[in-house]
């Protein structure tokens, strides 16, 4: 990085050589966490100083340093050499061993000689040690003391250390550092030099991750800064508008009179992207990444885009990087990963305190009102105050009139000027360098601004040195915001509209556009703007059809919905609310999650709620209940929650909108609803990853209630929640669940004991309400001892009350609810606490085969307990069907029973599992009669679906591996259900024979041989772990399974699954046959693009590794139409397959046709590894042997040329291509000229590649938006 010789230190001067001393021991302290107050210094170098310069003062059991040997420790730092001679008079002038050192030794400490022209190698540093030693030797009874010598060369070792002290010493040195600081003066105000940050009692810090806790002061938003950036990996995104003090903020991290516990600035290296530094910051993080070095960088104007790649650099496995990025756009702008936060406007006391200071002649009236004017902006109130003179009043100048006064700053009027930023404050940011072409933006806005173009040019140079336009490379920006906005409110006002649409819209190229649009969208006050966003969304114009719009067209949507949200609400509704509008946009589209992330912004105002929260339903009723990514059901629900919901609509409307939803028929908008209602009745946890920001429009996080409104927000919910119950509402099942999951929350949290209490007596009136009993026992159990008496006693009430009773409610409790919470049911009925899972698990199995005894000739209870028992449950039928079939009198009437009930339930909520439970509870009483069931089981429509589900209640055996073969021919069966035969060693009953016939005729059904494989593989793992040889039946089946099977659609399961039987059939004899048959086999589904290499790689390797002649004669093609298919194949997958065979072996084969195999291998392999670290690559072992063994090494290093085409990397691509240059020295000093020549040529082809690279990244480094 800032590489630092031994010869940059000799340059330095005494001064300069005493602060470096002082910069690294208070580094070397910082860093082991030390106290920087243990350090003293003073007084001239070579002035009788009494022997040291700088002085450590620790405890004595505090850590040591590298550089620090011990505890007290001194340092005598001298410019000049310090031969022998010298030594012995520094340290005993006149014979006498100096008083410090003395009291050095006596302290157990250490005495440090550094001398900056001091060049020694190992022989001359003892010299000068060992006259150290001697000089020390010759005081008697003086304890032993630590004695060193610090040359340049070790000195320049430990600045090294630190990049920021590395930089300083460049800089001291008057070297170039393109771009980059250490630690300083990086806001580049000279009034600011040397001043104390001044805190700001204001909360002006906004902490994105953390929303609900609200803004902070300054001083605890440095010290939460300064947590996240002392780690590496810390990653802090600070944003906010062009002059609020952004940099000064970042400079007080590193200020030790700021906070608590600065952040070194040793550590820390700074860039502003507008100064083009180089290395750009992609490559300098990359360096420090891959060095382990640990550095906190930060980087100033950077855009987004360069974030998201600067954060998954210095997030990689060796970084010791921490990274902090600054920006004046405060759009949507939270990267995954990354600690985002907002900086707001200074607080008028700080803003006059600041003017104070720089302007002292300007009085308190005058401070005030610029205060007033700036909004917090410190760049304006400073422009402003440098624009008054000593003796004149603006306390009652008008906003315009400061307005005009900032414009001109003491100088003359300027009607070209002020009409040159008016138009280029049209715009967020413009090209200001291109003059001529499709791409070039300065042509339009000088006709804009009835100039020519090199007039308007020269104007923008005249305010960028008025600091009101802002350069990054060859854009400009009119800055800070406000004056922007100020300034293209007034060009819309004294310019035509279709002037500006003509030109702009028309005219102009799209960058230009859409910045445009984004400059729009912060004039909501401006009517001209109003008029032109409501012009382009009225139907048939601009932005008039929503689902017709092109990506741009979308994002200007989305730029300039903060002038009208009206209007575009309307346009939305126009477009979407159509039947098949939403449903037309595709799920995994990013513009569906982008429209509905504008529509949950438009339901912040409470009078566009209720038809902006029925749009956004229709997104999420027309996704699948399934669907994760791109889902935009939490955008939806968000608007529901308490906290942070981004609306201000009543808790009324939020509950109109969930009953419209519940009382629709489709089933997809109910579950919709529900989702939004246990949103309302979350108790705790309450998070948004939404941008609450919309233009300039003042914006919170929605309604923040106080407790009292929080009460009655779940007063109103809950009795929502019970009129629906009341009323036979067919969700009542779910919303007691609702109700129950939050119950304890609302209880402790919210205090809502009374509604609760009316709420359980209304619900037990209607029905049982046994999860809400659970949930009661639960609050009883973990909080009983932090409550009131009588509080409690009511609890309890209520807990009695919901108690199931009888059997009936007794039975639900225990079978129906999830497994779980059936435990709670066997403490109430056995008395005991549960120990262990285990424990309680047999316990509740055992409870519910004695209620399924009871129930079985209880026939009330059975007849209404049954439709739920053959529906989908996560409780225990199984351990219940046992007892049924255990207490009833008839056991083919119960069957029937519970086969007519399983049979007229919904297809989609059916369970088998108390039939399951059934047969094997009826097998201990009569295997003849279960296995009349099972027979009948296999024809049955509704049964014969779960036959195999059911034939595994009991032992398969021939019979059952009968009705196996008699269920394939009827179809009966979906493929999935023959999946149940994989569990648990159920197949081993089955005769070897009779399974291997049924696996091969399910292999016939589609997608069934992959269902037979994993069957085999599960009939097979036993035999392995018990070291039993695998029956010949099993071996010629798979050997039949293999080649059957079809590639086409092959999951990481089936992989696996055929790696193991393809064990067991190569290793048998005839193994070869099957290899090659099974190589063509893939090699045509690869080559015809039906699968693969990369799904099928690790069959592949082992293939190449049982049987690699073969394999290799298979895929490594001399001729043929899929060559090239196949060879990218192959080098994509960087030859892994290649590498499971011995080299030998490998350049045998070559050798058979040298002419052909080896540029074949050469384009099937990558020519490039990852090295030991991941950071960095090297030659791969097989391109060196390749290159080694070829006859004509030309061939193959064409046929490795590619790997320099296509590159994967993380980071900086520039940075990719500098380590493939590394990884090619050994080939640039190869034996053969032909290699060294190869090398050399790519090597300059290389550095081409990465310049044309860096200039890349810093063009899209530099932009503004």
């Amino acid at each position: 990085m800032f590489e630092v010789t031994g010869e940059d230190i000799s340059n330095l001067n005494d001064v300069d050589l005493r602060t470096l001393v002082v910069k690294l021991c208070e580094a070397e302290l910082r860093r082991v966490d030390l106290p920087v107050s243990a350090l003293t210094a003073g007084g001239d170098q070579n002035a009788p100083d009494g022997g040291l310069d700088v002085r450590i003062a620790l405890n004595e059991q505090d850590k040591q340093t590298d550089f620090i040997p011990r505890s007290n420790t001194g340092f005598q730092v001298k410019v000049p050499d310090m031969p022998r001679s010298a030594i012995l008079e520094e340290m005993a002038p006149d014979g006498n061993l100096r008083p410090v050192i003395q009291e050095l030794a006596h302290k157990q400490g250490a005495y440090v000689i550094v001398s900056s022209h001091g060049s020694t190698a190992d022989r001359p540093l003892q010299n000068r040690v060992l006259a150290m030693q001697e000089t020390v030797g010759g005081v008697p009874d003086l304890p032993p003391i630590h004695l060193d010598f610090y040359d340049r060369d070790r000195l320049a070792t430990w600045v090294r250390q630190y990049p920021g002290v590395s930089l300083w010493v460049q800089t001291q040195l008057g070297k170039s550092t393109s771009g980059w600081q250490g630690y300083g003066n990086w806001s580049g105000r000279s009034e600011q030099i040397g001043t104390k940050y001044m805190l700001d009692e204001k909360c002006r810090l906004y902490d994105a991750q953390d929303p609900k806790g609200g803004k902070l002061t300054v001083e605890k938003g440095v010290n939460r800064l300064r947590e996240v950036l002392v780690n590496p990996k810390g990653i802090v995104r600070l944003i906010g508008l062009s002059g609020v003090g952004k940099t000064r903020f970042v400079e007080a991290l590193f200020d030790s009179s700021v906070g608590e516990k600065a952040l070194d600035p040793a550590v820390v290296v700074y860039t502003d992207i507008a100064a083009e530094p180089s290395p750009s910051p992609r490559d300098m993080i990359h360096r420090f990444a891959q060095s382990a070095q640990r550095a906190i960088i930060v980087v100033d104007n950077c855009p987004p885009s360069t974030h998201h790649e600067l954060a998954k650099i210095s997030a990689s496995a060796l970084s010791s990087v921490s990274l902090l990025t600054v920006e004046y756009d405060v759009g949507e702008d939270e990267p995954e990963g990354t600690e985002v936060f907002r900086l707001e406007g200074a607080s008028g006391d700080v803003i006059e305190n600041i003017i104070e200071k720089v302007a002292p002649h300007i009085s308190q009236v005058n401070r005030r009102r610029i205060s007033e004017f700036s909004g917090g902006n410190f760049r304006i109130a400073l422009v402003l105050a440098k624009s008054i003179d000593r003796s004149e009043s603006v306390a009652k100048l008008s906003d315009n009139d400061l307005f005009s006064r900032l414009f001109r700053q003491r100088r003359s009027e300027n009607s070209d000027l002020l009409r040159a930023a008016e138009v280029c404050s049209l715009v967020y940011s413009f090209n200001g360098e291109v003059a001529e072409g499709q791409e070039a933006e300065l042509p339009i806005l000088a006709k804009l601004a009835e100039l020519s173009v090199p007039e308007l040019f020269r104007n923008v140079q005249e305010l960028k040195e008025r600091e009101l336009v802002q350069q990054r490379s060859k854009w400009r920006a009119v800055l800070p915001h406000a004056l922007a906005n100020k300034l293209a409110q007034r060009a819309l006002e004294r310019t035509m509209l279709s002037v500006i649409s003509d030109a702009l819209v028309f005219e102009g190229p799209e960058r230009l556009l859409k910045s445009f649009s984004r400059r729009i969208g912060y004039l909501h006050h401006s009517e001209n703007a109003q008029r032109l966003v409501t012009q382009w969304l009225s139907e048939g114009s601009l932005l008039g059809q929503v689902n017709k719009l092109n990506p741009l067209e979308l994002d200007m949507l989305r730029n300039v919905a903060p002038v009208n949200p009206e209007a575009t609400l309307a346009a939305l509704e126009r477009s979407l609310g159509i039947p098949g509008g939403v449903e037309g946009i595709t799920p995994l589209s990013e513009r569906r999650y982008k429209i509905a992330a504008l529509i949950a912004n438009l339901a912040f105002d409470a009078g566009l709620f209720e038809r902006a929260s029925a749009l956004l339903a229709r997104f999420v009723i027309a996704e699948a209940a399934t669907q994760k990514f791109n889902s935009t059901r939490g955008v939806f629900d968000g608007l529901f929650q308490l906290y942070l919901s981004g609306t201000h609509a009543s808790v009324q409307q939020r509950l109109n909108c969930i009953d419209t939803l519940l009382s629709s028929p489709n089933t997809r908008s109910q579950t919709v609803g529900l989702g939004a209602l246990e949103r309302m009745l979350e108790p705790y946890h309450f998070s948004s990853t939404r941008n609450f920001e919309f233009g300039a429009r003042p914006r919170d996080f929605g309604w923040e209630p106080t407790t009292h409104e929080a009460v009655g927000w779940f007063r109103a919910v809950l009795m929502f929640v019970l009129q629906k119950i009341i009323s036979g509402h067919k969700c009542t099942c779910q919303l007691k669940s609702l109700v129950a999951t939050n119950f304890r929350g609302i209880l402790t949290k919210w205090g809502m004991l009374n509604e609760l209490e009316e709420l359980a007596e209304k619900i037990i009136e209607c029905e049982s309400w046994p999860d809400g009993w659970l949930r009661v026992r639960e609050v009883i159990k973990d909080s009983a001892a932090k409550m009131q008496p009588e509080v409690l006693e009511r609890i309890k009430r209520i807990e009695n009350l919901l108690r199931p009773k009888d059997l009936l409610e007794q039975s639900k409790a225990c079978v129906l609810l999830p497994q779980w919470s059936s435990f709670e049911f066997s403490e109430v009925v056995s008395g005991a606490e549960k120990k262990d899972f285990q424990t309680s698990f047999s316990k509740v199995d055992t409870i519910s085969e004695e209620l399924g005894k009871v129930v079985a000739v209880t026939p009330d209870v059975f007849s209404q307990l049954l439709p739920d028992l053959v529906k989908d449950s996560h409780g225990r039928g199984v351990a219940f069907g046992i007892g049924l079939a255990q207490g009833a009198t008839n056991l083919h009437e119960m069957w029937e029973v519970l086969k007519t009930a399983f049979t007229t339930a919904p297809e989609l909520v059916q369970t088998p599992m108390v039939l399951r439970g059934f047969l094997i509870g009826a097998s201990q009483r009569s295997l003849k009669i279960v296995s009349s069931f099972l027979d009948s089981a296999v024809s049955d429509p509704a049964l014969g679906k779960v036959f195999p589900f059911l034939q595994c209640a009991v032992e398969i055996g021939s019979r059952g591996g009968q009705r196996l073969l008699e269920s394939l021919p009827l179809g009966i069966v979906p493929l999935w259900g023959y999946k149940y035969l994989c569990t648990g060693g159920v197949t081993a009953s089955i005769p070897n024979a009779q399974l291997k016939q049924f696996l091969i005729e399910l292999s016939h059904r589609p997608s069934g041989c992959a269902v037979a494989i994993e069957i085999l593989v599960m009939r097979i793992y036993p035999l392995k772990g018990a070291s039993l040889s695998v029956p010949q039946e099993f071996i010629s089946c798979g050997c039949e399974l293999l080649l059957r099977y079809d590639f086409t659609d092959v999951v990481p399961n089936d992989v696996s699954n055929i790696c193991e039987i393809l064990k067991v059939c190569l290793a048998s004899q005839g193994g070869g046959g099957l290899a090659q048959k099974i190589c063509l086999n893939l090699i045509h589904s690869i080559s015809d693009g039906q699968t693969s290499f990369s799904k099928c790689s690790r069959i592949i390797e082992e293939l190449f590794e049982a049987t690699p002649l073969i394999a290799l004669d298979v895929f490594i093609p001399p001729k043929g139409d899929k060559r090239v298919r196949l060879l990218y194949e192959f080098w994509q997958n960087k030859g892994i397959a290649l590498r499971r065979v011995q080299p030998a072996v490998l350049i045998d084969w070559a050798n058979e046709e040298p002419k052909i195999r080896f540029p074949e291998l050469a384009e099937a392999i990558d020519l490039f590894v990852s090295a030991d670290s991941s950071s960095s690559i090297a030659i791969s072992p097989e391109a060196l042997q390749l290159i080694s063994a070829a006859p004509d090494k030309s061939i193959v290093l064409a046929g490795l040329e590619k790997s320099f085409d296509s590159i994967s990397w993380c980071g900086s691509l520039s940075e990719a291509y500098d380590m493939r240059r590394s990884a090619l020295r050994p080939l640039k000093n190869h034996l053969s000229e032909v290699v060294v020549s190869w090398a050399c040529e790519w090597d300059a082809n290389l550095i081409r590649r990465a310049e044309a690279e860096r200039s890349r990244e810093r063009a899209e480094d530099e932009r503004f938006e």
